[in-house]
């Protein structure tokens, strides 16, 4: 996901609805809209990036090592009826 939104930051074809001389151009709810997004994108990627930050000794949540204990599900296919 990363890569794909610093891909929308720098292409080329987006720059008409990122870059902020090419906003000023459009109308403003337009405008709004696109600043909107591209401050979504942002904040994004500040999200992101702080997943791929070290952790400074905090553990990630472990994952279970069984499977909780409950009704099982039929086997595929089967209606029970």
């Amino acid at each position: 996901m990363r890569e794909k939104l610093e891909d929308w930051q720098a292409a080329a074809e987006l720059a008409s609805v990122r870059d902020r001389q090419a906003l000023d151009h459009l109308p403003q709810d337009e405008s709004t809209a696109w600043q909107s997004l591209w401050r979504d994108v942002d904040e994004l990627l500040t999200r992101v990036g702080k997943k791929n930050e070290p952790t400074n000794g905090r553990k990630e949540p472990e994952t279970p090592k069984t499977k909780p204990s409950g009704r099982s599900l039929p086997p595929s296919g089967a209606t029970g009826r």
